[in-house]
């Protein structure tokens, strides 16, 4: 649902009249950048936090925030279930020749000892990996791995 035929273009989510010009309070999940200073070494660095934070302004303004993100949710569903059909369809078609391998980045996984002291649990004594996991599908077979790295990168460098 790209919203682009001449049956679901204009299509939006029906709503209850309301007065576009009214203001309105809502809350909304906000990604930005803070300064954060580190307990181990003191030194301050910027990281990235998605907060959320109270809005205000005219009901107009949220109904149409609000008709966008379901336009970005209809696209992301449409395409979601266009993956996930041409991919069955692809595994129900396998041959002794074909073979298909879907691989993810898991998160990021903390390494922990056994036992620990504690000032373990501060600054960048615990160790983290990247889990990599898999599944190969053959005509006949379905086999999942995982593998470990030490890289936490999940871009192109990652894979």
């Amino acid at each position: 649902m790209h919203r682009d035929c001449c049956v679901c273009k204009d299509k939006k989510v029906p709503l209850q009249e309301f007065e576009e010009g009214k203001m309105t309070e809502w809350y909304t999940w906000q990604t930005k950048r803070f300064p954060r200073k580190s307990d181990v070494d003191k030194e301050t660095k910027m990281v990235t936090m998605t907060v959320k934070e109270k809005e205000k302004g005219k009901i107009g303004n949220l109904v149409n925030d609000f008709q966008q993100e379901m336009d970005k949710c209809s696209e992301h569903l449409f395409n979601s279930q266009n993956q996930y059909e041409s991919i069955r369809k692809l595994k129900m078609k396998l041959t002794k020749r074909d073979l298909i391998c879907h691989i993810d980045f898991s998160e990021n996984y903390s390494c922990k000892y056994n036992e620990e002291i504690q000032s373990i649990y501060f600054g960048a004594s615990q160790r983290q990996v990247s889990l990599h996991t898999g599944v190969l599908y053959t005509e006949n077979a379905i086999q999942s791995f995982c593998s470990l790295s030490d890289n936490l990168k999940h871009g192109p460098v990652g894979i």
